[in-house]
């Protein structure tokens, strides 16, 4: 019974994410040229290297995410000021409305003027997210495009109609 809880506490400790892989981790001895010993240093320097190229991409996607940022920035700074202009038009109508709206009611007679109507607003673009940054890369990397011509000789061939390749955004799909 302790043996098994033993057991199961190394393999919780095992497969903690984060947790550093030991290449020897049961302590026992390894022949260092053995081959099951060489696939896991190679898996390892491979993991290491994987991870250091995804640091590399998050990274150039922050930097151009900051940018489209700072672009957006630029572009959505007047349409900001406009709307502010706008409303502030507004309110300032709304104000002189109330008053007039009092001394209409005070005087006993009809109003002079409408009441105002601040009118749409110019819509502000959305800001960009990181997340579509970083999933525009690995879109990229995995774009799929099939060789559209032997496609086509293909359907020729068989005799059934070109019609039915569509092209479907990135990919070319085939009904």
């Amino acid at each position: 019974r302790c043996k098994a809880q033993i057991a199961d506490e190394e393999q919780k400790r095992k497969a903690k994410p984060g947790r550093k892989a030991r290449i020897l981790d049961d302590g026992l001895p390894h022949l260092l040229t053995g081959d099951e010993f060489v696939a896991r240093v190679v898996a390892a320097v491979r993991a290491e290297e994987e991870k250091r190229e995804q640091l590399e991409r998050r990274t150039a996607a922050s930097d151009r995410w900051k940018a489209a940022c700072a672009e957006w920035d630029v572009i959505s700074a007047p349409i900001k000021a406009r709307n502010d202009a706008k409303q502030a038009t507004y309110n300032a109508a709304k104000i002189a409305y109330a008053e007039e709206r009092e001394a209409a009611t005070r005087e006993c007679r009809k109003r002079q003027m409408k009441e105002p109507r601040r009118g749409p607003m110019e819509k502000i673009p959305n800001r960009p997210k990181l997340k579509d940054f970083i999933d525009a890369e690995d879109d990229a990397a995995e774009d799929f495009s099939p060789n559209l011509e032997s496609l086509e000789s293909d359907l020729s061939e068989n005799g059934e109609s070109d019609e039915r390749i569509i092209k479907n955004g990135k990919r070319n799909v085939l009904f």
